[in-house]
């Protein structure tokens, strides 16, 4: 009744736009930051890309992009977590009360009656990690997140635990990868002749390292958090 009896000339409409306008702007302004270093990253490899290219012009991309390769970005964290509980739950003879036989995993029993199957059994110190993981692109509101659909990495689990009773592996070859990024550049940088481009190659081959403490941080902040 105020924005009548007081003359406001202006109504709760024009409260609501100008909210609704302060929220995309904070949008934005989120999304400078995020990508204030994460574009750092891209420039130090596409700098990186092009010192190689200029270099060895015969180069494939794929090696360029081997070179790099390896990074641990913790985006990967609500994945591998999930990798260790399909593992521990195998270990801890639970992975009949998790299993849904002939069911989709996405489609399996809600995670509340799971919960209720293995109420009681001791699955080590402490909680497991739930994440604010997107299940989507991440650039909505409406894509739903673990934390509040535990039923989605609940999906994930049960598949995990198929591939652990098959004796199929869960970790990513990580060493393997790390060794064949080392390889190559050791190959490559002894194909380099001159003392100047060698001089010129030593802060090159650091970048790889750099872009990948970079994109390290950055790439999760904005796709993932954790609550235990």
């Amino acid at each position: 009744m105020a924005v009548i009896t007081e003359g406001r000339g202006t109504g709760s409409a024009l409260d609501l736009l100008s909210t609704y306008s302060r929220l995309v702007d904070l949008t934005l302004k989120l999304w400078h930051y995020h990508f204030e270093f994460l574009n750092l990253g891209y420039a130090a490899y596409l700098d990186f890309f092009g010192f190689c290219k200029q270099l060895f012009p015969s180069i494939p991309d794929q090696a360029i992009a081997k070179m790099v390769a390896g990074i641990q970005v913790d985006l990967f964290q609500p994945d591998d977590e999930v990798k260790k509980l399909a593992q521990l739950a195998v270990e801890l003879g639970l992975a009949d009360r998790l299993s849904a036989p002939g069911r989709r995993p996405r489609f399996s029993p809600d995670c509340a009656a799971t919960r209720r199957a293995i109420s009681g059994c001791r699955l080590g110190a402490g909680q497991p990690a739930l994440f604010n993981f997107s299940a989507g692109s991440g650039f909505y509101h409406s894509d739903k997140v673990w934390l509040e659909n535990p039923d989605i990495p609940l999906g994930f689990l049960r598949t995990y635990i198929a591939k652990v009773r098959r004796g199929e592996t869960l970790e990513r070859p990580m060493e393997a990868v790390i060794a064949e990024r080392e390889r190559i550049v050791a190959e490559y940088s002894e194909l380099i002749d001159s003392d100047e481009d060698r001089r010129r190659s030593r802060p090159s081959w650091g970048w790889p390292a750099r872009c990948s403490r970079t994109w390290r941080t950055t790439t999760s902040t904005s796709s993932t958090g954790v609550t235990r």
